[in-house]
This record gives structure tokens, C-alpha cells and sequence, in this order.
């Protein structure tokens, strides 16, 4: 996080001040309308009574099985696998594995690996149609019924996606599945303090309410005026106009290296339209100290790390 810019030379400290003047309008109508459908991200769905039910089966997934299988792609997946991979579960809790990968190889060794009877299913696609997800829900499906039978497999399935007539929610009604509404006005990349990020967070027990409170800490923050992420955003857009094309996000701690791709996948599906925005990366420390760091000191001077 950028900590202070007192050291940092622009070229013209005529661009940062536009672009702080920028920042600090988007903040305001951020916090003006964060009630309107526009900003549901910032808002959660985990305290509605509708969910208690489901809220009563996770806690008995936590009990009851060994993995938690968590079938998305891009902003479906990371969020969440971002908090999971922070460690915060209990060791006891079931283990979480991610597929969001086609590769034929890589699913039979998970599908090897893993109990039917001891593992729940967690299906995730907004738009129900995204056939990386489809495609492996019924490659998972087929080997669930083959050993449970469809009754008891209905059980081992959560399903998130919107409330249309998409393929999965087709297939999830005909199943019967627990089926929970993806909020048609949050994109996924935003989706992680919803549903989307809290199921499979609780399934494998982690304590949603800090992430809430955590998330609220950093909402409140960004209401002020000098609020970190409000300078921080105008100095990362005055470096970028400034010829920065390439931002690294490093971590010395691997629990943090899906948080960096989270971050990668935040940056760069949203900011890079109309042919402008930085190219985001990840790295890994302190690895990439012996191979990357080369061609940041002495390569190009066009990143931010």
C-alpha cells in the first residue's frame, strides 16, 4: 500500500493534482450513491433471514466432509480463494479446492483424490451459460451419482447463479439442487462480499463477519478525504500518464499470492479499455528476487512494484 508520496517526483505535479481532483469525485459519488443497485458490491447479502437455512447446511458441511470443491472462473473463484488462502479457517475444517482449469490431466488427478461421500460441491457461474463451469459441473455430476445416486448427490451440491433460463440452472432445477440468486447488477470480479464469496468461505469455516468488518473498515476510510486509496489511485493514474505501464504486485507470503491475482484480475478487466491502462502482474518473493528483479532494475523504466 502506498504509505506517503513525499519522495515521489512527478513530472508535473500539475497531472497528479487533476487526478487526485478526479479521485476525489468518483469517492464522493461513490459514497453518495452506495445504496443504489450501481454499488450493490459494496453491500452483503450474508445477513439476509433467507439465507439462514443454507447459513445451517454450510455450518454442516464444515462438520461433515473432508473438501470443499468450488467450481468458477475468474472473479467466481478468486475472491473467495483469495480470503481462503489466507489461513483464517480452523485446521480441522474441510479442505478447499479450486477447479478452474479444463485440462483433463489436472481434473482426473482431483477427481482421484477426492470421496464423494465426504466432499461438497460448490457450482458458481453468473450467467449460467459459462461453459468452462458447465462443462466440469457434469464431469463432476456423473462421477457423484455413479456412487451416491441422484437423491443423496443432490446434497452435495450448492449451486450460485442468476435467475434466468440459463443451462445450469436448468440442469440445477431438474436436480433439485440448492440453487442461491447471483445478484444480476454485481459483476464477479465485485462479487466477493456476496453470496459468491461467503458460501464457500463459510463451507470450509471461515469467520465471514471479520472479512465484513474488515471491508467496512476500508469503506470508512475511503469516505475521508485524504484516505489512502483516494491518493493512492491518483498517484498510480499520474505514473500511468506519465509513461508506467506495468504494475507488479508483489508478496513475500504465498498465502497472499491468490490475493495478487485477485488484484490482477481487478485491475485489468477494469481498467484496461480504449487502449489505456497498465499491464498487472503478479510475483511471488523472494523467488523472483533471482530471476525478475533483474529486469525491473535494469530493464525498462516503465513499472510500479
Amino acid at each position: 500500500m502506498i504509505r506517503s508520496m513525499e519522495l515521489i517526483n512527478f513530472e508535473s505535479d500539475d497531472i497528479f493534482k487533476e487526478q487526485l481532483s478526479d479521485a476525489l469525485n468518483k469517492k464522493n459519488e461513490v459514497v453518495l450513491e452506495k445504496n443504489s443497485s450501481k454499488y450493490n458490491c459494496l453491500k452483503t447479502d450474508f445477513y439476509e433471514n433467507k439465507h439462514e437455512d443454507l447459513k445451517k447446511m454450510l455450518y454442516k458441511w464444515q462438520n461433515s466432509f473432508e473438501n470443499i470443491v468450488v467450481v468458477g472462473t475468474g472473479g467466481s473463484n478468486l475472491g473467495s480463494q483469495a480470503i481462503i488462502s489466507a489461513n483464517l479457517q480452523n485446521e480441522s475444517s474441510p479442505i478447499p479446492i479450486y477447479l478452474d482449469n479444463l485440462n483433463s490431466n489436472y481434473l482426473k488427478k482431483i477427481i482421484d483424490k477426492i470421496s464423494p461421500h465426504k466432499t461438497g460441491f460448490i457450482i458458481i457461474s453468473k450467467s449460467g451459460n459459462t461453459i468452462e463451469v458447465i462443462s466440469q459441473f457434469l464431469v463432476l455430476l456423473e462421477m457423484v451419482e455413479g456412487v451416491l445416486g441422484e437423491e443423496k448427490s443432490k446434497t452435495h451440491f450448492i449451486v450460485i447463479t442468476s435467475n434466468n433460463d440459463s443451462a445450469l440452472r436448468k440442469i440445477s432445477v431438474r436436480k433439485k439442487m440448492i440453487i442461491v440468486d447471483h445478484d444480476a447488477h454485481i459483476s464477479g470480479r465485485f462479487s466477493v462480499l456476496s453470496c459468491v464469496g461467503w458460501v464457500p468461505a463459510l463451507a470450509v469455516g471461515v469467520d465471514f463477519e471479520k472479512i465484513l468488518n474488515g471491508a467496512m473498515n476500508v469503506y470508512n476510510n475511503l469516505a475521508n478525504n485524504s484516505s489512502l486509496p483516494v491518493s493512492g489511485s491518483a498517484f498510480m493514474s499520474t505514473l500511468n500518464k506519465q509513461n508506467t505501464s506495468i504494475n507488479v504486485m508483489a508478496t513475500y507470503d504465498p498465502r497472499l499470492k491468490t490475493f495478487c491475482d485477485w488484484h490482477r484480475q481487478l485491475w485489468s478487466e477494469s481498467l484496461a479499455k480504449n487502449n489505456s491502462g497498465m499491464i498487472s502482474t503478479t510475483s511471488l518473493m523472494p523467488v523472483d528476487q533471482h530471476s525478475q528483479l533483474q529486469a525491473w532494475l535494469n530493464g525498462p523504466k516503465d513499472k510500479i512494484i
